[in-house]
């Protein structure tokens, strides 16, 4: 049995992007300067004439007012000076991701790291998905977030995907799982 880590939510998938910004005028001034503070790589959501998107994004987010941005998981609105919330966001950035992967690897007995979600995966990894069906395990989607899939990569010093961990503890990839599984050990 997996646990989605809410990724087939539209506005989960947004938050996981280091960079969006959420506007509907791009001639707004507040626009003009987040747009200038990001990278070439920001997420652009346009919610004009869509304002049921506006209202769901608006009402999950706690945001009272658009434009403004999603940097890192950190809400920044025209109420802040931008660059200098950028920079304070930045000095901190790297402890936040540590601190998101290891909360994904401790509170599930099962975390698996990979490239896509498990029904768009492929034949060796279903393969080895099939051993934890009966078993509760969390997945994370690293496309979502780059610098998350860097991390983990840092952290294991493994670079191919998936990457498994059972009880907090890094197994290894496909080939270590099975492994496991076919000597009983798992």
């Amino acid at each position: 049995m997996r646990i989605e880590l809410d990724q087939n939510e539209f506005l989960y998938e947004l938050c996981e992007h280091d960079e969006v910004i959420v506007y509907k005028d791009e001639n707004d001034p507040t626009y003009k300067k987040l747009i200038s503070c990001f990278s070439k790589s920001v997420v652009k959501v346009c919610v004009k004439d869509m304002d049921t998107l506006k209202n769901i994004i608006m009402n999950d987010l706690c945001v009272s007012e658009i434009p403004f941005a999603i940097y890192c998981g950190h809400i920044i609105t025209k109420h802040h000076k931008i660059q200098k919330e950028i920079e304070r966001i930045d000095f901190f950035k790297e402890s936040i991701l540590e601190r998101k992967i290891q909360k994904i690897i401790c509170l599930n007995d099962i975390a698996i790291f990979m490239e896509g979600k498990p029904e768009t995966t492929n034949e060796q990894t279903l393969e080895m998905l099939k051993i934890f069906k009966n078993i509760s395990y969390a997945y994370y989607n690293v496309l979502l977030n780059e610098r998350l899939k860097l991390k983990v990569i840092d952290m294991t010093g493994y670079f191919n995907f998936p990457q498994i961990f059972i009880n907090s503890n890094f197994v290894g990839g496909i080939e270590e799982v099975l492994n496991l599984h076919h000597k009983g050990e798992l």
